[in-house]
């Protein structure tokens, strides 16, 4: 072999060397030791919970990779549900594909790209509407980052969260002293009422009329036969007269003039005549 063929033999092989060299020094990796990207998954949608996280058919909740939706607390947030409820129907089955290299969030939610049931990239079709916006710092791929930012209709516009209901019940406010209007109430036939028959009053009490006196008997008639009416026998209408002086026992048939019948008033008189 002459000069000129070992010059080039060699200058050959010390090119080939200088490639591999420069190779590394720019930190390329062979296509060999590349990191593959996993494959994709198809599963069925089960539920959305907002506008940019799902679950599936296998358990799995998924964050969906370079979007962020307002959350569910604002009218913003509840319009991007509705809007991936409609793009991610339920039972109807999605594609999810992994960012090499990339997982989970720190909520070990799984971070997937998603294509919809008709062929859609989920994160591009929700980027066009206010309530989402791009994930800055995420773990998507740039490219598809870029991508996004060039169909971002603008910045992500939320409204201001629904306040929680107090639970401190208002300070009572004195209502101010003004009369209220009068409202004249209807007026409504009395009902028919049936009066009841009134008790019986008691008579009044009357004070008892007084018992009339009795009667006087009136005195006898004294017979012309010349004998007292008030004994018998007969006993002489005279002057006053005693026992000795009639002499016989008398029955007393009234007043006792002569008081022939003693203090026993037993209605007999002169008994020791008798």
């Amino acid at each position: 072999m002459g000069a000129l063929g070992v010059l080039l033999l060699v200058g050959g092989c010390g090119g080939a060397e200088g490639r591999e060299a420069d190779r590394a020094a720019l930190g390329s990796v062979p296509a060999a030791e590349e990191a593959a990207a996993p494959a994709p998954d198809v599963v069925r949608v089960v539920t959305v919970l907002d506008g940019d996280t799902f679950t599936v058919s296998d358990g799995r909740t998924v964050r969906v990779l370079g979007i962020d939706s307002c959350e569910l607390d604002t009218g913003a947030g509840r319009e991007a549900r509705t809007d991936a409820q409609a793009l991610l129907p339920v039972g109807r089955s999605v594609t999810l594909r992994a960012e090499p290299g990339v997982d989970r969030d720190p909520y070990s939610r799984h971070l997937r790209y998603v294509t919809t049931p008709t062929g859609s990239d989920l994160g591009t079709a929700m980027i066009v509407e206010p309530h989402t916006g791009v994930y800055e710092g995420g773990d998507a791929a740039p490219s598809y980052v870029a991508g996004l930012r060039r169909a971002d209709g603008g910045p992500r516009v939320c409204d201001t969260p629904t306040a929680a209901p107090t639970t401190t019940p208002a300070p009572n406010t004195p209502a101010p002293n003004t009369p209220a209007p009068r409202t004249a109430a209807p007026r409504t036939a009395a009902p028919a009422t049936t009066r009841s028959a009134p008790a019986p009053q008691p008579a009044p009490r009357t004070a008892p009329a007084p018992e009339p006196e009795p009667e006087r008997e009136p005195e006898p008639v004294r017979e012309s036969s010349g004998c007292h009416p008030s004994y018998t026998p007969c006993v002489p209408d005279g002057p006053d007269l005693d026992c000795k002086q009639i002499g016989f026992a008398v029955i007393v048939t009234g007043p006792d003039e002569f008081r022939l019948d003693g203090d026993d008033n037993d209605g007999k008189g002169c008994e020791s005549y008798g």
